[in-house]
């Protein structure tokens, strides 16, 4: 695996990725309180510790192979093959010390109080970011807002020139940047990257013809005794190479591949170097440069210090059979695997480790997958013997087919994952293809809708009834004249639509609801799905609600979902909910993923949940709960700024880059659930505000800041409105934020 590092010309410290200034100020006049601005540092301390890392990696560099620029950043790829990226970005807050490097390569910091660069010390002892000893300091802020620093030996408090800790935390705007400039002179070849804060200069000549890059070798390599390994290598203008091992170890440089045997263990030999560096220096074909590239050794059975990890995200485009993935290893040399469909069973991290399919390719092509399917990822990191503690996971969708009618595909074997349900003629038998003669739905079953047929609903009490529009082009068409459609959930049926566009065909559906679960026996539905539709809630009163239920009779769906839906709720203030089931019932798994759902009315009192009478202790008691809630990448529009109004608990809850547009007079929560019912797992991150009253009132506050949980953020607020730019039109349901919040919200 290449190396990478990466260098943030400008740190956007609080910002919003390298969002833009205005980003930063909104941003910055919603951290009014400590913890809110500690918080923002540590989201961005990986930034600041790369960048002081890619000050090191420039230090220790001879010559530069490549520079590219594209997109304002800079690609920079040394001879030994480690790739920095130098993004120009945005100026952001906090107090952040500037870091250099003196002429002889040792670490120095300027406090920003007036006294310029003094060197980074320990007890006296001062820092080399070049040769044996070299050292990279990490930052981390204390739960004080005090700025930390750990030089290999655990964190201590960084001091400034009178022996006092340095505050991190900063309300007024400065200047972050630890670079001042980054210039590639590609008529002279060269590069220099001048740093903040003291204007020192690091200039490498850009060599295009020379590199000597070895794969597979970043981190600690873990070696039991006589073990070889063998490295791939790219080269090219090398001309002499001197390789250097420590006592013990053996290395052999050969055209494309770099082997190292550790020491054989004996009785009468010496003890072998256990943990150290084997070189290779090689020089150019014209004898004008060098390169140095390391591998770092270590015995199995050596004391050491290792912490394999991963971090994996997707990679390229899905196509109908295939996921890519990037793996990007630390201290590891390979990693194992396991792919499995989402609506399998989650393998236990002993199966991964025992089980899984080991690879150390950084870009790993999954193939032979089913179509329109989710899939999860579940790897460890591995060096040797020594396995990453936690599993690291990535999901990803499978492409739709090319299909040209899914009844068609139904019939021949495919299966459609729809909410996680498999629809397939193997597990739900024979399905029909509607026409205008049979137009009207009057059983259970599995029903298309072609091209030039509105299908209808006819009264009754369904156990299944899943409805899907034929062409794959384009969504079919379902009205219904009825009050509502009823299910009996005692049967443990399903409730899908799919590729439809659907709504009222006449106002006999007034003051109703779309989906009634209704037995007096109680019961519990697997699945209500809707997905890849265009929902035309108008004139309804909600989605889904029960009568007042009994202990013996609850009623509960286990898995509600709705992915890439238009779901408009009407002009009115009538609809009120999607689900209200405020007395003994519960929900299982939830998914609102890619939605747009609004209204063209400011007073609309739409919510996805109402899972309870009110919040008293007894009401509680027989409240609702959720197991799994998951809200992202929705826009909300015009509807109730309460999103989730009550429920009894969330099990996991996670609600990320989401984009609110409403009108709201106070603090408002999102969601509102029992105290001391705190989430057990989730992340709340990156959602956006905008209250057209213009008072820039925090939009969202779970109830207190006592009930949150680790992992979870306040939403940020903007004072402009994010459409701007865009298009905002609630006639015809497009909604598309301006460029600087184009992260926000559904996709379109």
């Amino acid at each position: 695996m290449k190396k990478t590092a990466t260098i943030l010309c400008v740190l956007a410290f609080l910002g919003l990725g390298v969002s833009s200034c205005s980003d930063l100020e909104d941003l910055e006049n919603d951290l009014s309180d400590l913890d809110g601005r500690i918080e923002a540092l540590e989201a961005r301390m990986k930034s600041l510790n790369e960048s002081v890392e890619a000050i090191g990696a420039l230090t220790r560099a001879t010559t530069v192979n490549s520079v590219t620029f594209e997109d304002n950043v800079y690609t920079v790829v040394l001879s030994d093959g480690t790739e920095l990226t130098l993004t120009v970005g945005e100026a952001g807050v906090g107090n952040v010390p500037l870091i250099t490097v003196d002429d002889d390569g040792f670490w120095m910091v300027d406090y920003r109080d007036g006294k310029g660069a003094v060197y980074l010390t320990d007890n006296g002892r001062k820092f080399c970011s070049t040769g044996k000893d070299a050292v990279t300091p990490v930052f981390s802020v204390d739960p004080e807002g005090y700025w930390m620093m750990d030089y290999g030996d655990g964190p201590v408090h960084v001091l400034d020139s009178k022996g006092g800790k340095v505050l991190a935390t900063s309300s007024e705007e400065t200047l972050d940047p630890l670079f001042e400039e980054v210039v590639y002179d590609k008529a002279a070849g060269t590069l220099t990257v001048t740093l903040r804060a003291d204007g020192r200069k690091i200039s490498l000549p850009v060599v295009p013809d020379f590199l000597l890059a070895l794969s597979n070798a970043d981190g600690l390599q873990l070696f039991d005794y006589g073990q070889t390994k063998v490295f791939p290598v790219r080269s090219k203008g090398v001309g002499d190479a001197i390789v250097q091992t420590p006592l013990g170890w053996s290395a052999v440089l050969e055209e494309g591949s770099f082997s190292v045997t550790a020491p054989i263990q004996t009785r009468s030999t010496p003890v072998a170097d256990s943990d150290t560096d084997v070189v290779i220096v090689a020089q150019s074909a014209s004898g004008r440069y060098i390169s140095v590239s390391k591998v770092r050794v270590s015995l199995s059975d050596a004391e050491i210090d290792l912490d394999p990890r991963a971090t994996v995200t997707s990679d390229g485009v899905p196509t109908a059979t295939t996921l890519g993935f990037l793996v990007t290893l630390e201290e590891a040399t390979s990693y194992k695997y396991i792919l499995r469909k989402n609506r399998e069973a989650v393998p236990a991290y002993d199966e991964v480790k025992e089980s899984g399919i080991e690879s150390s390719e950084s870009r790993l092509l999954l193939e032979e997958l089913d179509p329109r399917t989710g899939y999860t990822l579940y790897l460890i990191a591995c060096n040797g013997d020594i396995h990453a503690p936690e599993l690291v996971t990535a999901s990803a969708t499978t492409a739709n087919p090319d299909y040209a009618s899914y009844y068609a595909a139904y019939e021949s074997g495919a299966e459609l994952e729809i909410g996680g349900l498999v629809v397939s003629k193997a597990v739900f038998g024979e399905a029909t293809l509607l026409t205008e003669e049979t137009k009207t739905i009057t059983a259970d079953g599995v029903y298309f809708v072609p091209d030039g047929v509105t299908a209808t609903y006819a009264s009754g009490t369904r156990n299944t009834l899943i409805v899907i529009g034929d062409n794959p082009s384009g969504r079919g068409e379902f009205t219904i004249t009825t009050t509502r459609i009823t299910f009996n959930p005692t049967n443990r049926g399903h409730f899908v639509l799919f590729n439809l566009h659907f709504g009222l065909s006449t106002a006999n559906g007034e003051g109703q609801i779309l989906f009634y679960p209704n037995s007096t026996a109680g019961g519990m539905m697997q699945t209500v799905a809707m997905e890849d539709c265009d929902l035309d809630l108008t004139g309804f009163q909600g989605f889904s609600f029960t009568a007042s239920r009994t202990a013996d009779t609850p009623i509960g769906i286990e898995n509600v979902s709705f992915v890439d839906c238009d779901i408009n709720v009407g002009p009115s203030t009538r609809f009120g909910y999607f689900f209200q089931y405020r007395e003994h019932g519960s929900i299982g798994n939830a998914v609102f993923r890619n939605n747009v759902i609004w209204s063209g009315n400011a007073a609309n009192a739409t919510r996805i949940f109402n899972l309870s009478m009110g919040q008293s202790e007894a009401q509680y008691a027989v409240a609702a709960p959720v197991g799994s809630l998951e809200f992202e990448r929705n826009t909300w529009i015009n509807c109730k700024p309460s999103v989730i109004n009550i429920v009894k608990n969330v099990g996991r809850l996670v609600i990320r880059n989401n984009l609110f547009y409403g009108t709201i007079t106070q603090h408002t929560p999102f969601i509102t659930y029992e105290a001391g019912c705190v989430p057990s797992s989730g992340e709340i991150a990156d959602n956006l505000g905008y209250n057209t009253n213009g008072t820039g009132t925090p939009y969202w506050k779970a109830v207190n800041n006592s009930f949150l949980f680790p992992g979870s953020r306040e939403f940020s607020m903007t004072k402009e409105n994010p459409f701007g730019g865009g298009r905002f039109d609630t006639a015809t349901g497009v909604f598309v934020p301006g460029a600087a919040y184009a992260s926000y919200g559904a996709r379109r």
